[in-house]
């Protein structure tokens, strides 16, 4: 009798643990928690967005299976939480090493082509060997080793390419701005007429302001322009002089007008009179565009409302007659057609009061700035391609796509910021939007 009752002591014992059945998998959650949080420290949530989500799913859901009494599915899902989140751990190292090196990588390389050897050869020489450490690095394979060099390294080396750059970009836009101010006075048919020869002065110096600047000898470059401008400045001062003495003379004798000077005022008339006839077509072709039946509206608004434009020669272009105190420098960015329509009221105002060459000036501005805003209603398009040996970047697309325009990069990063959140990462197969460059 005291043998069954033993016995059935111990089958009821048996029976209780087998109907508890498994315990609550503390172990596993731990596990599980430790690698989703080392997976944290070395940024899985970016650079293995995917994998992490997936962890932290599971192991969200081994929480609520504990809660629910049900420890082998909660078991289950811990271990396939640690499972991805190791992955997405050797994922991010992976990924994230490779990142920080060819950002590296890329500042270098953006801080050469913009003359760094002679803006700041000792930083240039201290990067380098930098980024070579780096290098020998990463091709052993040292993920932790590159990351933590390489953020140290990488401000350092963006530091320097952003302030080259600025300054290369400062030289061109100075020389851009000259050359344009040259062609602007040279379309002005009272700097023809009466400053021709002191505005040929500027040539030379333009020249020569763009050969120092293919050198990389920055400031000699921008001081070149900034003599080229005083020059211009100089003559259409002295054509707007000799012009209002002319009106003046006239206004006092008409009778001293030789038949010659007739003709002459005859045949500008004519051309005023043309030149506003193109710009009022020009506005109305532009004004039929705008309506959207050659672009589609959303594309126009954000294109040239929400991003700004830039243009080669986007510096300061004198959109005036010379001598004109009235209005400011105009640049091309901010061109609207409002002041194509201002200027071509200008120039019929200037032809009411037989101010010719003023009236033409006014006109071929106002057709400069219809052509600008048409040219606007088109782009191209341009797909990043993978170049192992010589890695796509807008830099260099830039200058392939603005004929060696290379500082025009910001054009095409400001037409893509809804896919280019930094403008040193972009990726084969992306297909960027191309603005047009208004060339003079």
């Amino acid at each position: 009798m005291k043998k069954i009752s033993s016995f059935a002591t111990f089958f009821f014992v048996l029976l209780g643990l087998y109907s508890c059945g498994p315990g609550v998998p503390t172990k596993e959650i731990e596990d599980a928690k430790s690698a989703l949080e080392r997976a944290k420290m070395v940024d899985a949530p970016v650079y293995a967005s995917q994998d992490f989500m997936d962890a932290e799913t599971d192991y969200n859901q081994a929480n609520q299976f504990v809660e629910q009494k049900k420890n082998q599915e909660a078991k289950d899902k811990a271990l396939s939480s640690k499972t991805k989140a190791d992955k997405s751990y050797e994922t991010a190292r992976e990924k994230r090493a490779r990142d920080i090196y060819e950002k590296c990588e890329n500042y270098l390389g953006i801080a050469k082509e913009n003359y760094a050897e002679k803006i700041m050869p000792e930083k240039l020489e201290e990067g380098q060997k930098g980024f070579d450490e780096l290098k020998a690095i990463y091709e052993k394979k040292d993920l932790d080793g590159t990351y933590s060099n390489g953020i140290v390294l990488m401000p350092k080396l963006k530091e320097m390419a952003d302030t080259c750059k600025a300054a290369v970009d400062n030289a061109k836009s100075a020389v851009a701005q000259a050359q344009n101010r040259y062609d602007s006075a040279l379309n002005k048919e009272i700097v023809k007429q009466y400053a021709l020869d002191d505005l040929k002065k500027a040539e030379p110096l333009l020249e020569e302001a763009k050969k120092a600047l293919s050198e990389g000898n920055l400031k000699e470059a921008e001081a070149k322009a900034k003599e080229a401008e005083a020059i211009i400045n100089a003559a259409e001062q002295k054509a707007q002089d000799a012009y209002q003495k002319l009106a003046k003379d006239k206004t006092k004798d008409q009778r001293t007008i030789d038949l010659d000077k007739q003709k002459e005022l005859e045949n500008q008339k004519q051309k005023a009179s043309d030149f506003i006839e193109q710009a009022k077509q020009k506005l109305e072709l532009l004004k039929q565009k705008q309506k959207g039946s050659f672009l589609n509206t959303r594309v126009h608004h954000f294109v040239y409302i929400n991003v700004t434009p830039i243009f080669i020669g986007a510096g300061e272009v004198d959109a005036r007659p010379a001598g004109s105190d009235s209005e400011k420098p105009l640049k091309d960015e901010d061109v609207n057609i409002n002041m194509v329509e201002d200027y071509i009221k200008k120039a019929e105002d200037s032809y009411d009061r037989e101010e010719y060459l003023d009236s033409i000036d006014y006109a071929k501005e106002a057709i400069r700035m219809a052509d600008i805003l048409l040219a606007r209603e088109e782009y191209q398009t341009y797909t990043v391609k993978l170049r192992p040996d010589n890695r796509d970047c807008l830099w260099k697309i830039s200058g392939y796509v603005y004929d060696k325009q290379y500082w025009l990069w910001p054009v095409i990063w400001r037409a893509n910021k809804y896919q280019i959140q930094d403008p040193d990462l972009i990726y084969p197969g992306q297909e960027l939007k191309i603005p047009p460059s208004i060339m003079r």
